[in-house]
């Protein structure tokens, strides 16, 4: 009878697959934002913290991001 040896890290073809991790919905979006996806909500929460906020540019760009 031949015997199956297997080198230090290597996972013998029975082993069982690892567990699917539960993905956080929110963090699986994120991911897939792009870098002008980002900028944009960083630019309006920005401009909602100044003293005298802009509201017409601050809902063009909301438009932008939400269209």
């Amino acid at each position: 009878m031949r015997r199956k040896y297997y080198k230090k890290y290597e996972l013998p073809e029975s082993a069982a697959p690892a567990p699917i991790v539960a993905v956080n919905p929110i963090m699986q979006k994120i991911s897939q934002m792009n870098l002008d996806d980002i900028i944009i909500p960083i630019l309006i929460f920005l401009m909602l913290t100044e003293e005298n906020p802009d509201y017409i540019t601050i809902a063009a760009l909301a438009f932008i991001f939400f269209a």
